[in-house]
């Protein structure tokens, strides 16, 4: 009995028995879905066009202003997806983690720098 191998499935039962995975792919609607480009939000136009206005000049990513306006745009799109979207619980911990950090980057301006504080707050219409 040690070296006799079984087929896991016997050889007259269906292909679909034998791969269970399969059916509930097809149950599912075909599978993987593949990506959806029309709606990408974060191109790089528009990424340099959001630090360009926040953030001084197109290439200055690093700047809280520019980063808060970029984390603000993303939290819009993702707020928006999750209303048609309610069983998305990945994308809903994605939006959490970018409120986290949105709300860190606030918090540094508020701490250190009060008037760039008022300033994106007032632009971007957070707080009301």
């Amino acid at each position: 009995m040690v070296g006799l191998a079984l087929p896991l499935f016997p050889e007259n039962e269906p292909a679909a028995r034998k791969k269970p995975y399969i059916r509930a792919l097809n149950r599912q609607g075909g599978g993987i879905k593949e990506a959806d480009t029309t709606t990408m939000i974060a191109t790089k136009e528009a990424k340099q066009e959001i630090f360009k206005t926040h953030g001084g000049s197109a290439t200055n990513t690093g700047s809280a202003e520019g980063q808060i306006a970029l984390f603000t745009q993303r939290i819009e799109h993702l707020t928006e997806h999750l209303r048609n979207n309610r069983k998305d619980h990945r994308t809903e911990g994605a939006l959490l983690d970018l409120v986290g950090k949105r709300k860190q980057l606030l918090g540094y301006l508020k701490n250190h720098e009060i008037e760039r504080y008022r300033a994106i707050i007032a632009k971007l219409g957070l707080r009301k």
